[in-house]
């Protein structure tokens, strides 16, 4: 079980082989408090981070997308009123939503989604979307509200569909994305415009398996009103409405949260007590200094069209495998255990995702385990001419027939040594082929994420920190560990948080190192 969006130690993360079973068998990173009864584990959460809205789910390897889609998963809210805006819609006027998309057969019985070409893969489809929508299990639900400001706390829990959401022209206002809050609300109604030519239209929320959106509605002057809440973002199979809203009880009382509209900040009314750190100032540029650039490639291989009853498909992360030492250029640089992300504790670094899918719908949300990010930018990409460079950095002798890179093989360069960019994970320089101008994160991706929509043709770009997110800027610094656990033992994992590609092999275990000296630990309570 993996608990979404937290700082915790590697033991209780819940990774892909943590995994057990009821009759005591143990996957190779199976870790627990105590000495519990097979078919059992004991996890410590330390709850020590900023407050905000977390998840947990399923997380064994190969089966996630099963377990989650089967209902292995749920919400988990920290929270903290010394840290937490003021004046917040609560009790009965805050609400939390996941949204999901699912089949059912005709006794209204979960159905499993079939493969999209058994021929090629029976157990598993690049492509697996529902035709009904439910929100907390129910399909199309509707909900009865009084005139006045709700909180919603929203979760994408799909396995692999992106909401594109229409509040039917009610006041949205956000407060919150992922884990953490906002400095102030932003209003959102038609601001959700990334995405590049997979976006036909901006909505007021777009949001995609793994990701949370915490917002206020507000449904003062709507009155008798009944909003139909719709969603234009369509793949193979379209799932335009949702749920309905129906402004139709009577209000009880007087309103008295706080206007998203009109926040106080000097009585941290609707807005935060404590300003969240910014590692990016106001011209886009990181306000510390960046200890690594790695650049990324999130390719796919898939021969369906070539060989359609022989062929394969995977999804893969800079080319690897899940076990990287089953992906040659990346065991034969990191022969001890196939792990070639190694931060630094306490270090900064930015993180370049290059999608190069070509269909423009083939997104990507990656997602981070321990850490949290800021989106820099995205910025498109001349996608053949980089591609062809890539494809032609590998030798020739590990391409198959009718596939024009090597499948697995991991990056075509040295991962360790920098390129032209000075940035490593062995692939050439992305800077030559980068088209038009850096395009801002959405207002409502303008805090720390823990997952972030990746669109191809373009590469996406955040910058990390390998510690709490509540440290000040000038605070951190390599070798400096300010959790309040040793994130150097054990392992995490980053990954496409579309359930189908993760299980496919597009996710990779990372480890956090120590500095070279002698490891400091200080509380991770910090002011200032």
């Amino acid at each position: 079980m993996h608990l979404h969006g937290a700082e915790i130690s590697a033991c209780y993360d819940g990774g892909p082989d943590t995994w057990f079973t009821p009759n005591g068998l143990k996957g190779s990173q199976y870790c627990s408090d105590d000495k519990p009864a097979p078919g059992q584990a004991v996890y410590t959460y330390q709850n020590s981070q900023e407050p905000g809205t977390l998840w947990f789910h399923d997380h064994v390897l190969g089966a996630t997308r099963n377990n989650v889609y089967g209902g292995l998963a749920g919400f988990y809210f920290l929270r903290d009123p010394k840290e937490e805006p003021k004046g917040l819609p609560s009790g009965p006027y805050e609400i939390e939503m996941a949204l999901q998309d699912r089949v059912f057969d005709t006794n209204s019985q979960l159905l499993v989604i079939p493969p999209s070409n058994p021929d090629y893969h029976p157990f598993w489809g690049v492509r697996e979307f529902g035709d009904v929508a439910t929100v907390n299990g129910a399909a199309w639900p509707y909900l009865q509200v009084e005139p006045r400001r709700y909180r919603f706390r929203l979760l994408n829990g799909a396995n692999g569909r992106r909401f594109a959401l229409h509040f039917g022209g009610a006041p949205v206002y956000q407060i919150g994305a992922d884990d953490a809050y906002l400095d102030r609300p932003v209003p959102v109604n038609g601001t959700a415009c990334a995405g590049g030519p997979s976006t036909t239209e901006c909505s007021d929320l777009d949001f995609m398996p793994g990701e949370r959106a915490d917002i206020i509605v507000d449904f003062t002057q709507l009155a008798g009103k009944t909003i139909t809440v719709t969603n234009t973002g369509t793949l193979d199979t379209p799932l335009p409405h949702i749920m309905q809203i129906q402004v139709t009880k009577p209000l009880t009382g007087r309103d008295e949260s706080c206007d998203p509209a009109h926040p106080a900040p000097e009585a941290c009314v609707c807005t935060r007590p404590v300003p969240m750190v910014h590692l990016i100032g106001s011209d886009g540029r990181p306000r510390t200094k960046v200890d690594k650039v790695r650049q990324f490639v999130l390719n796919e291989l898939n021969t369906s069209s070539t060989q359609p009853r022989g062929g394969n498909i995977e999804q893969y992360l800079n080319n690897t495998l899940y076990d990287g030492r089953e992906s040659p250029s990346i065991e034969r640089e990191f022969p001890k255990d196939g792990i070639s992300e190694l931060p630094e504790v306490g270090s900064t670094e930015l993180w370049q995702f290059v999608n190069a899918e070509e269909a423009a719908q083939a997104y990507h949300p990656i997602h981070t385990h321990l850490v949290q990010f800021q989106i820099v930018n995205r910025q498109n990409i001349d996608y053949e001419k980089y591609m062809k460079a890539w494809s032609g950095s590998f030798p020739s002798s590990c391409k198959p027939t009718d596939v024009d890179f090597c499948p697995g093989y991991g990056p075509p360069l040295s991962y360790r040594k920098p390129n032209a960019d000075g940035a490593v994970g062995g692939n050439p320089a992305i800077s030559p082929y980068l088209q038009d101008q850096p395009m801002p994160p959405d207002p409502g991706e303008s805090g720390w994420k823990d997952t972030v929509k990746v669109f191809p043709h373009q590469v996406t770009t955040v910058i990390v920190r390998f510690a709490p997110t509540g440290v000040p800027v000038h605070r951190s610094r390599p070798g400096l560990n300010l959790f309040p656990f040793d994130p150097t033992e054990g392992q995490y994992v980053w990954h496409c948080h579309v359930l189908g590609h993760e299980d496919n092999e597009m996710m990779r275990p990372y480890r956090v190192v120590a500095h070279r000296r002698q490891h400091e630990s200080v509380s991770a309570k910090t002011t200032g």
